[in-house]
């Protein structure tokens, strides 16, 4: 009787991207860029890329990445806790787009204190381009 090879499948491993791009009222217009690869339950930013960018153009509009299958697509308390980190330090609002599997959902972190806002629109265009809309972009300002 002969062994039968199987090949484990590649653990999963979450991805990162900064997000750059332009706002024009509640449609966001987005691109990711600068993919970096983490651990199982943790990825890292290439933070340095990001705010020498933001610096640069001012363009950096938040940041993707990856969850586990069974995390889902909403923030952790980590994702809220860095993205309200980043909103203080660039002093704007940013979004946080998590994909998980095949959904993918965008929160939009208003200040350093926003606990984050789920947006109802997020559509992948393409590799790394999102068009994201904020259905109640006039109820909450900056």
């Amino acid at each position: 009787m002969s062994a039968i090879a199987f090949e484990a499948a590649p653990a999963f491993r979450e991805e990162s991207l900064v997000l750059t791009g332009r706002r024009s009222g509640a449609v966001w217009l987005v691109r990711g860029h600068r993919a970096v690869r983490g651990e199982a339950s943790q990825v890292e930013a290439d933070w340095r890329w990001a705010l020498e960018r933001e610096e640069r153009r001012g363009d950096v509009l938040g940041f993707f990445h990856t969850h586990p299958p069974e995390a889902g697509t909403g923030p952790s308390a980590r994702d809220v806790r860095t993205m309200q980190a980043w909103c203080g330090a660039l002093g704007k609002p940013l979004l946080c787009v998590i994909a998980c599997g095949e959904e993918t959902r965008s929160t939009i972190f208003q200040s350093d204190e926003h606990a984050g806002r789920s947006l109802p629109i997020t559509e992948c265009f393409g590799r790394n381009v999102w068009v994201i809309v904020d259905t109640n972009e006039t109820e909450e300002q900056p």
